[in-house]
C-alpha cells in the first residue's frame, strides 16, 4: 500500500514539476518573429519598419497590403480582437526593445477611453481576462503580474498555464474580413444596444478608468526617440451616440499631439455610410479598403512614414 501511495505521490510531483518548468521556460518565449497570414509573409521585428497595434477596430480598419505596397514599407499587424490597450503598450515596448527604429501605429478609439473589462476577472469578463492574459503574460513585468495574482490568483494561474504551451503569439491573421453591412434591423435594435452600453458603464470598476491611457502616455514618454502614430479608425455615427465620447477622444488626441514623438490622426468621423460598416464600431471589407486608401493620401500619414 505504501509503495502504491509513494508511486502516486511521485507521479504527482513529477507532473507538477514539469508544469512549473514549462511555465518558467514560457516566460522566455522568443517574440522576434511574426507570420502574417493575410500577407503570407514572415516578419522579423528587428528588421520591421512599421507595426500596427490595437484591437479589432484597427485590425478590420487598416489594410497592410494596401499601405505597404503604396508606401514601399514593411508593415504588419499585431492587433487582436478585444485586446486591452494595456497589453498593446506592453507588446509595443517589447518590440521597441528589439527595434528602437520601429514606427508604431497604435489604435485609439472611443472604446479605449475607459479601461477594458478584460483586465478584470469578473463573471462577465472571465473569458476575456483569461484569453488576453494567456496570450500576453510574457510581455509583462513581474510587478505587473503580481498585481494580477493579487486580484485574481486562480484565474491568473490558469491563464499562465494555458498560455505556456500556446504558439499563437507567432501568428496573426493580419486582418478581419467581413462583407456584412449594417442593416435596417440593426438600426431598429439601436435602443437596445445603447441600453446595454449604458448599463455596462454603471458597473462598479476595480481598476482606474484612465489606467490604460496613463500606460499609453508612459510608453510614449519612455521612448522619446521612437515615432508613434495614434490612429482613431472610423466609427459609425450611431456609435458616437452610443459612446458619447467623441469630444473626449478629440481632446485626448490634441494632448497627445503635444508630445514631440507623437503624430495623431482622428479618422473616427470620416466614413458614415452603412455600406462601409459591419457593425457600429467596425469597418467591413469595403470600408477597410476605403479608409486605407484615404490614409495613403493623407499628408500627415505620409509624413509619418517618411520621417527619419
Amino acid at each position: 500500500m505504501k509503495r502504491f501511495l509513494l508511486h502516486i505521490v511521485s507521479r504527482v510531483v513529477i507532473i507538477h514539476f514539469f508544469i512549473l518548468c514549462l511555465i518558467f521556460i514560457s516566460f522566455f518565449k522568443f517574440s522576434g518573429i511574426s507570420y502574417d497570414q493575410y500577407q503570407k509573409k514572415t516578419f522579423k521585428i528587428k528588421n520591421l519598419e512599421v507595426g500596427v497595434y490595437g484591437d479589432s477596430n484597427i485590425k478590420g480598419g487598416v489594410d497592410t497590403k494596401i499601405l505597404g505596397k503604396k508606401n514601399e514599407v514593411s508593415i504588419t499587424q499585431f492587433s487582436s480582437d478585444g485586446l486591452p490597450l494595456f497589453y498593446t503598450t506592453r507588446i509595443v515596448q517589447n518590440h521597441l526593445n528589439q527595434n528602437p527604429n520601429l514606427k508604431c501605429i497604435i489604435d485609439l478609439g472611443t472604446n479605449n477611453l475607459n479601461s477594458s473589462f478584460y483586465l478584470e476577472g469578473g463573471k462577465f469578463s472571465k473569458v476575456g481576462y483569461i484569453t488576453h492574459l494567456s496570450n500576453n503574460y510574457h510581455f509583462l513585468s513581474f510587478k505587473e503580474l503580481f498585481s494580477f495574482f493579487k486580484n485574481y490568483p486562480f484565474l491568473t494561474l490558469q491563464s499562465i498555464i494555458k498560455g505556456s504551451y500556446q504558439t499563437n503569439s507567432y501568428f496573426n491573421s493580419g486582418v478581419n474580413l467581413s462583407h456584412k453591412m449594417i442593416s435596417k434591423s440593426d438600426k431598429k435594435d439601436f435602443d437596445n444596444i445603447k441600453f446595454k452600453y449604458d448599463s455596462i458603464r454603471k458597473i462598479d470598476r476595480k481598476i482606474e478608468l484612465n489606467f490604460e491611457i496613463k500606460k499609453l502616455i508612459e510608453l510614449v514618454k519612455k521612448n522619446p526617440s521612437s515615432k508613434f502614430l495614434i490612429l482613431s479608425p472610423p466609427e459609425h455615427p450611431l456609435y458616437h451616440k452610443i459612446s458619447n465620447s467623441s469630444e473626449r477622444l478629440s481632446t485626448l488626441l490634441f494632448e497627445l499631439k503635444k508630445l514631440k514623438n507623437v503624430t495623431t490622426i482622428n479618422g473616427s468621423h470620416i466614413l458614415e455610410s452603412d455600406s462601409l460598416f459591419r457593425d457600429y464600431s467596425h469597418l467591413n471589407n469595403s470600408g477597410r479598403v476605403k479608409f486605407s486608401n484615404w490614409l495613403n493620401n493623407n499628408p500627415v500619414f505620409i509624413k509619418f512614414l517618411n520621417h527619419k
